[in-house]
């Protein structure tokens, strides 16, 4: 599945996206566990979040938004499960 940029999508959106995930996460946390990476579900739903082009530059299509918001967007996907994050 690719996902089109969202040319709106803010900061603060990216890091919200990432709390609201924080339920899936601690529902998936033993499978995590048991698979020793994250599963399919949680590749999909940062696939969907925009995770994966927080650092990629705008000009391929990414977000550019700098360090401090990765990881603003990991400390809260790990406050849901501290491996994936």
């Amino acid at each position: 599945m690719i996902t089109t940029p969202e040319p709106g999508l803010t900061e603060r959106d990216l890091i919200a996206r990432a709390v609201a995930l924080r339920p899936a996460l601690l529902e998936r946390q033993a499978e995590t566990e048991r698979l020793t990476h994250y599963p399919e579900a949680t590749h999909d739903d940062f696939l969907r979040a925009g995770f994966y082009r927080v650092l990629q530059p705008r000009r391929y299509g990414g977000y550019e938004f700098g360090l401090p918001t990765f990881f603003r967007m990991v400390t809260e996907i790990a406050r849901g499960c501290p491996s994936t994050g």
